[in-house]
């Protein structure tokens, strides 16, 4: 296998752990390229599981980056919106999209810290075990169970509201990214549907 091969097969691996954790398709590259990148430049030999070590890596950096993201939540005037990967791009032709969660997931997933999140995205997208999740994060099965539990709870029924199942996401995501350019904040606000979230723009850099 050519290393170009070995990064579109590590790229495809690992970039739904990190756009899952980080909720931004372009965070979500930069950490997937900043690994691949770091691990391909030094001597790697020593790694017998490369992606093991990167699947490590890529999801406590994305823990990270989703960190600095929410601090900029609170610095910022106005309503982040997550950003959605375009899945029908080329780019992404290789990707498994079932592992890429849902934008109204997304949405609900911005009431969780990083932890949490990481967590609650690897047992429920990755059916990852607890063991497995403490290990990645380096905390003891017992901590990944109860930040998987405090996940859910936020993530109740009663106090969250899913915008729209998983068949209708294509076309959601479509119509979602297509009012982001034009600016349409209305639009936006009437496809997310005012009695889950009213939302404008995505975020410094990402104005809708």
């Amino acid at each position: 296998m050519t290393v170009d091969s070995e990064l579109r097969d590590y790229h495809r691996r690992l970039l739904p752990f990190a756009y899952n954790i980080v909720g931004d398709s372009q965070e979500a590259e930069d950490v997937v390229q900043e690994v691949l990148n770091h691990f391909f430049m030094a001597d790697h030999s020593h790694v017998h599981d490369p992606v093991s070590y990167l699947t490590r890596s890529v999801i406590n950096r994305s823990i990270n980056a989703r960190k600095r993201i929410q601090a900029q939540k609170q610095n910022y005037r106005g309503h982040w919106l997550p950003v959605p990967v375009a899945t029908d791009e080329a780019v992404y032709a290789d990707i498994d999209k079932a592992r890429i969660v849902s934008y109204s997931l997304l949405l609900l997933l911005e009431c969780l810290n990083p932890r949490e999140r990481a967590v609650f995205i690897l047992k429920e997208s990755f059916d990852f075990a607890h063991d497995e999740i403490a290990a990645l994060l380096d905390i003891t099965p017992e901590n990944a169970r109860q930040l998987y539990k405090r996940a859910k709870l936020k993530l109740e029924p009663d106090k969250v509201n899913v915008v729209a199942s998983r068949a209708d996401q294509t076309t959601l995501l479509r119509e979602l990214t297509e009012a982001m350019i034009a600016a349409d904040v209305n639009r936006i606000k009437q496809l997310l549907a005012d009695d889950v979230l009213s939302v404008s723009d995505g975020g410094n850099g990402h104005r809708a």
